[in-house]
């Protein structure tokens, strides 16, 4: 019976591990630089550099994407996006500027790294409007 029990507790810790965002994340405001100002920081070449993760899927990054930028999905769920942020070593003194398609995801992953101590924000309006505005994109 306790190899069962010990089985059952794994098996919803996996399973908890694999917990999606709640679709309410997806709601709300969160801080937000707008196109031009995200544009001007990017044109400046900081050193450091710009601390920019595309959410959107691997797909929608490599059809364009803000020069600079790091693919970080925040699908198919939270367990992954957390992974790939612990690869990316972001630094949480410094801002992290959240981008996807239309400003959706990218209010969840603001969300969560604001949860976990970064100063997050999102690209206003996403790449939709980034692309409205005629901005460069660069392709992989």
């Amino acid at each position: 019976m306790s190899a069962d029990n010990s089985n059952t507790k794994s098996s919803s810790q996996s399973s908890s591990s694999w917990f999606s965002a709640p679709w309410w994340w997806t709601f709300g405001s969160v801080p937000e630089i707008d196109s031009d100002s995200l544009h001007q920081l990017v044109q400046s070449k900081p050193e450091p550099p710009l601390q920019i993760i595309d959410v959107r899927t691997e797909t929608e990054y490599q059809e364009g994407h803000i020069e600079g930028s790091m693919n970080c999905s925040f699908l198919p769920n939270v367990f992954s996006f957390s992974n790939r942020i612990q690869e990316l070593k972001l630094d949480p003194s410094r801002p992290v500027y959240a981008i996807c398609l239309s400003a959706h995801r990218s209010i969840a992953a603001v969300k969560w790294l604001s949860q976990n101590g970064y100063q997050a924000f999102q690209l206003k309006g996403g790449m939709k409007e980034w692309r409205r505005l005629n901005k460069p994109e660069v392709k992989d």
